[in-house]
């Protein structure tokens, strides 16, 4: 009878402990991937979809991730100072040179918060995108020599497309038109990403082959953020405009371009209507579209969305004149206009950076993001095809930027950091590789591969 009882009693222990068991599995995982340079880009950008779209509030798995990100990162960091890789190669330079004026902008703004008061957890929240930006830079500065350019490639167009999925079914289910909750919140859709995979593809249809291929692939991810009612989808054409430029420096024609914008829309317009009736209904898309020309037209007041952003705009700016310099810091003030609770409402104008960072952080926000564009747009010699596409997917997501930018600040999305550090990992990936062993003992792992003569 003694021996049963115990031998219940450790079946209970064993029943109970097991799951915890298994939840090591992955996590073994995932620590096995962070030893290589390859593996830890991939576990950031994994952990920034799987943990980015849930709650507003900074959970366990949110602080966990944060923790490993910005470990991991500091290893990158390392790794690329010990290698003296910032003075072999100036867009490395200019990537960790960015990396530290967004250290020190994301620095003062938290202690700026701290000094008025502001608790830790919501200097944290609030800082988020912004830790995930700085920590993904030198991630990517270290794991761009790894992959080969059309590596890269793939990896840019399969995240941009399951972001516009996940985009599309999470707006949807929020807004109330459409039941796809078994997508929504499942991963985090950023908009960021998107672009960065509609800038992609048109350059690739613009420059590369298969072009008709390319543009299908641009018009799902635009259809799919047009189909979810958000005007800032018209937005995604101005990509075209970063393909603008001389023959001779590798940019398409003219003929080519409008082809591609005919091809573009042509290939959007038929995805939104076939898709509408089963999804939003074309009655939401139209009421959305009529609103949205009448505050084109100037009655702004009028139409639900304008008003509501003109009231951000508003109470964005008379935060910023209270506290011009160096603003209220993050976490130092609640911006919840239409929530009870601070931080689960977004408030979606640019204006919101200045009022948290002042004149000082926001300065250091535009001259890290200039130092970063700068010195990745910057010609090497010689400079393959594949560098050159990667520069027009730059600019073409720089124009993005620039024309969403009265719709909200781009910074303040969590998804920024892994479309900077897709980016830049096309601009530094060579075109062809040779395998090439990797040393077990070195720290990272893995070092940059060799490009074939």
């Amino acid at each position: 009878m003694l021996s049963n009882i115990s031998l219940s009693g450790i079946g209970e222990e064993a029943g109970s402990i097991l799951p915890h068991v298994w939840l090591a599995v992955p996590a073994l995982f995932v620590l096995a991937l962070c030893t290589t340079a390859r593996g830890r880009i991939v576990v950031f950008t994994g952990g920034v979809l799987l943990t980015a779209g849930t709650s507003g509030d900074v959970g366990t798995s949110k602080i966990a991730f944060m923790g490993l990100a910005l470990a991991i990162s500091a290893i990158s960091l390392l790794r690329l100072l010990r290698r003296g890789a910032g003075r072999e190669d100036r867009r490395v330079s200019a990537i960790l040179t960015a990396t530290l004026v967004f250290a020190v902008a994301a620095m003062i703004a938290a202690a700026r918060g701290f000094s008025l008061g502001a608790p830790i957890l919501s200097i944290v929240r609030d800082g988020v995108s912004y830790l995930l930006l700085i920590a993904a830079l030198p991630l990517a500065a270290d794991a761009g020599r790894c992959y080969n350019y059309f590596q890269v490639r793939r990896a840019v167009l399969l995240v941009g497309l399951l972001s516009a999925a996940v985009y599309l079914a999470n707006m949807l289910t929020t807004r109330g038109v459409a039941n796809l909750g078994a997508w929504a919140g499942l991963l985090f859709g950023s908009f960021p990403v998107i672009a960065l995979g509609v800038c992609l593809c048109l350059v690739e249809g613009s420059l590369g082959r298969h072009r008709g291929l390319w543009y299908i692939a641009a018009a799902g991810q635009v259809g799919a953020v047009l189909l979810t009612g958000t005007r800032m989808g018209l937005a995604l054409f101005t990509a075209i405009l970063g393909l603008l430029g001389r023959r001779r420096r590798g940019a398409p024609g003219v003929t080519r371009l409008i082809i591609g914008l005919a091809l573009l829309g042509s290939f959007t317009s038929a995805l939104v209507l076939i898709l509408a009736p089963h999804l939003a209904g074309l009655h939401f898309l139209m009421s959305r579209l009529e609103s949205g020309i009448r505050a084109i037209q100037g009655d702004i007041g009028e139409d639900l969305s304008g008003a509501q952003r003109l009231q951000r705009y508003e109470l964005a700016l008379t935060y910023f004149e209270s506290n011009p310099v160096l603003g209220h810091g993050l976490g130092g003030f609640a911006y919840g206009t239409n929530s009870s609770s601070a931080f689960e409402y977004y408030l979606d104008t640019p204006l919101l950076v200045p009022a948290k960072f002042g004149m000082v952080g926001t300065a250091l926000i535009v001259l890290g993001f200039a130092i970063l564009f700068r010195g990745l747009l910057k010609p090497t010699t010689p400079r393959p095809s594949t560098q050159v596409r990667a520069q027009f997917v730059i600019r073409c997501f720089v124009c993005v930027i620039i024309f969403t930018t009265p719709f909200g600040a781009i910074t303040e999305n969590k998804g920024l950091g892994v479309s900077v550090a897709l980016a830049s990992m096309l601009v530094l990936a060579p075109a062809e590789t040779r395998p090439r062993p990797e040393r077990a003992k070195s720290l990272g792992g893995d070092r940059p591969q060799r490009q074939m003569s």
